[in-house]
């Protein structure tokens, strides 16, 4: 679900950061304006961002098994016995 989800905000988040760029460019000599084109594209830019963190947590992964010594990696972490 949370992947559904992630991938539903990605689409609007596109074409919301692509205008910003767009605008951005044409208002490029009008600093007031430039400055909230500035924190909508750093908003956007923030968005994607935790869209992505959520679709690699989401992501299935595949786990890879190996033997290990029990004995000598618990005397490596004898900070744990004390």
């Amino acid at each position: 679900m949370a992947a559904t989800v992630a991938h539903e905000m990605r689409s609007p988040l596109v074409s919301i950061g692509g205008f910003a760029r767009l605008l951005k460019e044409k208002e490029k000599d009008e600093p007031k304006h430039l400055s909230h084109i500035n924190v909508i594209i750093e908003e956007v830019n923030r968005l994607e961002k935790i869209i992505k963190d959520i679709l690699d947590f989401v992501r299935p992964f595949k786990l890879t098994f190996s033997e290990i010594n029990v004995k000598k990696s618990l005397m490596t972490c004898s900070w744990l016995i004390k």
